[in-house]
């Protein structure tokens, strides 16, 4: 999912169906808490790991001096159980998990008419987000449309 709300859309679908739509469980390399469980909200992982086997990941990002990242093997074992998978990843994520698993992917556009749309639904909170969400949307919407 791409443009603004596309989190609170994600979770919606995910939620209110489990059976078609499941997040992929990612790998870390922040430290693990007290409270967690590996395998469980996440793999935890090394950075020198997760970086020499970024061939086996989406993508992968850093945030706080820590990567995140969704294995191929994760969203595998969605496709086997005849789910799809969330992702919230990049056009060129797109195009490497279409190239490893030989399926079109499901890609949903949200474009509000305008960012005042947005704005009313928010009461004008967040407004530069909904914005950024704006224009990434805009920039995908290429290459959507060509794939589905």
């Amino acid at each position: 999912i791409v443009g603004p709300f596309r989190l609170e859309l994600s979770a919606n679908l995910v939620r209110s169906m489990p059976e078609f739509f499941q997040y992929p469980l990612p790998h870390t390399s922040r430290a693990q808490r007290k409270d967690e469980v590996n395998g469980v909200k996440y793999h935890f992982d090394t950075k020198d790991r997760i970086l020499e086997n970024q061939r086996d990941f989406v993508e992968i990002g850093e945030h706080k001096s820590n990567y995140y990242g969704v294995s191929l093997a994760s969203v595998k074992k969605i496709i086997d159980e005849n789910k799809h998978a969330m992702l919230d990843c990049s056009s060129q994520a797109v195009r490497r998990i279409t190239k490893y698993f030989h399926v079109a992917p499901l890609c949903i556009l949200v474009r509000p008419e305008s960012l005042q749309a947005c704005s009313k639904i928010t009461n004008g909170d967040r407004l530069d987000e909904m914005r950024g969400e704006m224009q990434r949307a805009e920039q995908a919407e290429n290459f959507m449309y060509r794939k589905v």
